[in-house]
């Protein structure tokens, strides 16, 4: 299927980008001789030759097959005496070579300094790098090739390709909007979100494989699962791209990019997840900002079609379109502030026996330490200067064991849960968060705790297992004992002695050693 002939013709007619590339990435592997002092060091030229060859991969096929956009020029191809097969893996064939063979040259000068460096560079690393630099060059080359023909000309099937890619980032968007208005409590849906959206993404697939193998860690485990899902993006968008463009008719070229999948879902999708987002967020509460979010998304939406059509028009379906979906979305508002997110901030609930360890923290500042007056009031005069001079933020790091205390953080985010969206969310505004760690995933929750509650809270974490942290505007950090019936602030340093003794007996051995120092 490979024409020999059309692949020496796309060699010396786009050779240009390909030099450039091979002499960027030599310039970048050079530059690094003799400078690898270990084993780590040996990644940094291969990872920004790695991107130099993805970006190399991403751009090639708008050039090799801007032909199909383009009236005169898609006449004379596809009168060439070959067929559109042959045509079309000639051009990814020449994609693949000119994206991959730079980054060959890299390695292999990578691995002469190596030998130079005296470092010992891993074989399974290197045969790894090859193969994800292979299968994800030539992943981001069929998806490309394939949206960029969902296009009519060639300014129309850049603005698709770079909208398709922003897909998977606008449905997270639309998950965080919704968990940070309606979820309180727990993360993990967005969590969840991130794995899916990374085997939606092919930018993302490319990242993930690459820092799995140079840096391992909690990306390692997407590494094997990634490769199968690369190979079935191949497999997939190589099928839909030879048979589309076998059935592509010559007259497309130039014309409005109407296909289905082209403007109007990109249009119909934005205009959705958009709509999503403003109703996922609180301000749908105030009708002047919820209405200027309306106008700004319909403006975009007028935009969108006379990009699409290239005249300001829209027809009476599209505007009554667009109006429902409005109405959807207020709807959509209305049942989640009635049913608390359709109940899914209930669906984590506390273990003590998977649970490592909670972690609480909060600030104090001017804006709410008047909340914490009567917690205060108990310090010392010396104390209270110093609570007085800034702000701060507290820490608080529990064992599981403090079941007593943990119970009450429970029982106080089940009010918060069916009290959230009664509540002005100014109140929130200074949260004080509760974090739980299971070993593999962490649960938050961003509410406002009252005085009242604040002080049994850390009544509740004066045992052994819990640690109270305080730290200034400075840095300087404080700890919080309790001690009859009052709450003081001793310097970390001699906490122990304080721990141990008690406040006064604290502060009596301190002056004993001053006055056996003096």
């Amino acid at each position: 299927m490979l024409n020999k002939n059309y692949f020496i013709y796309l060699f010396k007619s786009k050779k240009h980008l390909f030099l450039i590339t091979c002499i960027l990435q030599a310039i970048i592997s050079f530059s690094f001789m003799g400078k690898l002092n270990d084993p780590l060091s040996v990644f940094s030229p291969l990872l920004f030759n790695y991107v130099l060859g993805a970006a190399t991969a991403f751009i090639l096929p708008l050039f090799i097959f801007s032909y199909v956009h383009n009236k005169k020029a898609v006449d004379t191809y596809f009168s060439l005496n070959m067929s559109r097969n042959t045509m079309l893996f000639t051009g990814l064939v020449y994609c693949f070579v000119a994206a991959f063979a730079p980054y060959v040259l890299s390695l292999i000068i990578t691995f002469i300094n190596c030998i130079v460096s005296n470092m010992q560079a891993s074989l399974i690393n290197v045969l790894y790098l090859l193969l994800t630099a292979c299968i994800t060059y030539l992943m981001v080359i069929v998806f490309n090739t394939f949206i960029y023909f969902l296009a009519n000309s060639i300014t129309d099937g850049f603005v698709i390709l770079i909208a398709y890619y922003a897909i998977p980032l606008m449905i997270l968007f639309a998950g965080e909007a919704f968990t940070s208005s309606y979820l309180v409590g727990v993360n993990v849906l967005t969590d969840s979100l991130y794995k899916i959206l990374i085997y939606l993404s092919p930018i993302a697939l490319c990242v993930v494989e690459y820092t799995s193998i140079t840096f391992g860690g909690y990306v390692y485990e997407y590494l094997v699962s990634s490769y199968v899902v690369t190979v079935v993006y191949i497999v997939l968008f190589t099928f839909l791209l030879f048979k589309s463009f076998n059935n592509r008719k010559v007259e497309r070229a130039g014309n409005y990019s109407d296909g289905f999948f082209a403007y109007p879902f990109i249009i119909g999708f934005y205009t959705i997840i958009c709509l999503f987002i403003i109703a996922s967020g609180r301000i749908i509460n105030d009708i002047y900002g919820t209405i200027i979010l309306y106008a700004l998304l319909f403006a975009a939406y007028f935009i969108g079609n006379f990009v699409y059509k290239r005249k300001f028009s829209l027809s009476k379906l599209q505007v009554l379109l667009f109006v429902g979906g409005v109405i959807l979305s207020l709807g959509f508002n209305y049942s989640c502030e009635k049913t608390n997110g359709f109940g899914l901030s209930r669906m984590y609930k506390f273990d003590y026996d998977k649970m490592t360890y909670d972690y609480y923290s909060g600030y104090i500042g001017e804006d709410n330490e008047s909340e914490y007056y009567e917690f205060f009031k108990s310090l010392n005069d010396e104390d209270k200067s110093y609570m007085e001079s800034g702000s701060f933020s507290l820490s608080v790091v529990t064992s599981t064991k403090n079941h007593e205390l943990v119970d009450m953080m429970e029982s106080y985010r089940d009010y918060i849960l069916d009290n959230y969206l009664k509540t002005d969310y100014y109140e929130y505004y200074h949260p004080f968060v509760i974090t739980y760690n299971d070993g593999k995933d962490g649960i938050t929750s961003n509410y406002g705790m009252d005085a009242l509650k604040f002080e049994d809270f850390i009544k509740l974490a004066k045992d052994k297992d819990t640690d109270v942290t305080v730290w200034d505007y400075y840095g300087d950090s404080y700890r919080l004992i309790y001690d009859n019936g009052e709450f003081h602030l001793v310097s970390t340093e001699l906490y122990s002695l304080y721990d141990n003794l008690g406040y006064d007996a604290g502060n009596a051995a301190i002056e004993k050693s001053i006055k056996e120092d003096n």
